[in-house]
């Protein structure tokens, strides 16, 4: 079996890639897929990690170099998030247990 690196012959076999090909032209089609191998190889160095916000139970994206395992962003920003939950607490609509 062959590996999916780039290859444009082992995303023929998939009917959405096919599809996506028939309607550009393979002009077009491959103009595109030559462009998205260009990309930087800077976002190569990058990790996501994905974690849940305790109190407000949304989703938060953290950025970090792979090298220097340093957090570039957070998406959004837990400080935001820590804001929304303690204006949520003062406004009662956090409750800590049932009744």
């Amino acid at each position: 079996m062959e590996s999916n690196t780039g290859s444009v012959a082992v995303g023929e076999a998939n009917p959405t890639v096919k599809d996506f090909r028939k309607a550009l032209g393979k002009e077009d089609f491959d103009l595109i897929i030559d462009s998205l191998k260009s990309i930087p190889t800077e976002l190569t160095f990058t990790r996501l990690e994905f974690k849940i916000h305790d109190d407000t139970k949304r989703i938060m994206v953290r950025i970090y170099d792979k090298a220097s395992d340093e957090l570039i962003t957070e998406i959004p920003p837990e400080k935001f998030l820590d804001l929304i939950a303690g204006l949520w607490k003062q406004a009662g609509l956090i409750v800590d247990e049932k009744v």
